[in-house]
């Protein structure tokens, strides 16, 4: 592929034309084809990697943890991008949030004991839920309304 420029043994610079759809990243490149979309590169590394899965292999656990990740991405980000002062916005994020609280209570990660799919999915949102925060000044993520429990 002429998009793509080896810049170490195991780095691959991308242009946007690698992903001709949304033209940013994540891509990932394998045998010189681009795999794009966080979620479709989880499942993507999950088939190809069959000795360390990220998705559970219960049938029903799957399709758990992929309607979670669909909830993370399709709900609670487009939720979050809102967030500015507007507390009834903020309101529905907390309650989102909560759910999926209620989904792990109990459990050390979504996978119940080791890290899967679910798990790197939340750990991304996560880091953009505190620059989220950090821009827009509205705390969404704070130890009153989610205290840390060990």
């Amino acid at each position: 592929m002429n998009k793509l420029k080896k810049i170490s043994p195991t780095r691959v610079l991308c242009s946007s034309s690698t992903n001709p759809i949304h033209k940013k990243v994540p891509v990932l490149v394998h045998n010189q084809k681009p795999i794009i979309d966080s979620l479709v590169i989880l499942e993507y590394t999950d088939e190809t990697w069959k000795n360390n899965p990220n998705l559970p292999q219960d049938p029903h656990d799957r399709a758990l943890a992929r309607f979670w990740a669909k909830f993370f991405d399709e709900k609670l980000l487009v939720t979050a991008r809102k967030i500015r002062s507007d507390q009834e916005v903020v309101e529905e994020v907390i309650e989102q949030l909560k759910n999926l609280e209620n989904e792990l209570r109990g459990k050390e990660f979504f996978g119940a004991d080791k890290i899967g799919y679910l798990d790197i999915v939340a750990n991304v949102l996560a880091f953009w839920f505190t620059v989220g925060e950090e821009f827009s000044g509205v705390k969404v993520l704070t130890e009153e309304k989610f205290p840390f429990d060990i």
